[in-house]
C-alpha cells in the first residue's frame, strides 16, 4: 500500500512539472520571454478613429460574384414547405386531462367542475372505449398550459398535461 502511494506521488510530481509553466519550479523558467507584438492588431492612436479600418481596400465586397448560388434551390424548398404547411389542419399542442376512468357519471361531474374552475378554457368529454376522458383547454405550448394546470391540479389530483393535435380553422 505504501509502495503504491509513493509511486503515485512520484508520478504526480513528474506530471505536474511537465504540464505547463504554472507548475514548473526551476529557476530557468522565470526568465522565459516571448515577443508576441508582431501578432497583435495595430490600433490607431486617435481614440475616435477606432472603427476605421487601416486597409479598407482589403474588404471591398462590391465586385464579388457568387460562385455557388443556392438562392433558386432554397426558394424552391421554402415554397414547397409553405405549400405543405397550408394543407395542414392541425398543429402540435397540449391539453390538460383531468379525468380518465370507466364511470360516465364521474366523467360528467369532472367536466362540469373543470368548466367552473376555468370557464375560459372549454372542457370536453371523450369516450374511447372503455374509458371516459375529460380534457380541458387547448394550448400551443406547455408553458401556456402550466398556469391552467396549476389551477386544475388543486381539485383534480390526477390531472396531467398531455400532447394533443389542435385543429386550425
Amino acid at each position: 500500500m505504501k509502495k503504491a502511494l509513493t509511486i503515485s506521488l512520484v508520478v504526480l510530481m513528474i506530471i505536474g512539472n511537465a504540464c505547463g509553466p504554472g507548475l514548473r519550479t526551476t529557476a530557468s523558467d522565470s526568465n522565459y520571454y516571448e515577443d508576441l507584438s508582431a501578432y497583435r492588431p495595430k490600433l490607431s492612436e486617435d481614440p475616435t478613429d477606432t472603427l476605421k479600418l487601416q486597409n479598407p481596400e482589403s474588404l471591398a465586397f462590391e465586385n464579388i460574384t457568387p460562385v455557388h448560388d443556392v438562392t433558386g434551390r432554397l426558394n424552391y424548398v421554402l415554397d414547397s414547405i409553405a405549400r405543405i404547411n397550408k394543407k395542414k389542419n392541425y398543429v402540435d399542442g397540449y391539453t390538460i386531462q383531468v379525468y380518465s376512468g370507466y364511470n360516465r357519471e364521474e366523467a360528467r361531474l369532472a367536466k362540469g367542475k373543470a368548466m367552473t374552475l376555468v370557464p375560459d378554457h372549454p372542457s370536453k368529454l371523450i369516450y374511447l372505449e372503455p374509458n371516459f376522458k375529460v380534457k380541458a383547454g387547448q394550448f400551443y405550448t406547455r408553458l401556456e398550459a402550466h398556469k391552467t394546470f396549476a389551477l386544475l391540479k388543486k381539485e383534480f389530483a390526477n390531472a396531467i398535461i398531455i400532447p394533443e393535435k389542435i385543429r386550425i380553422d
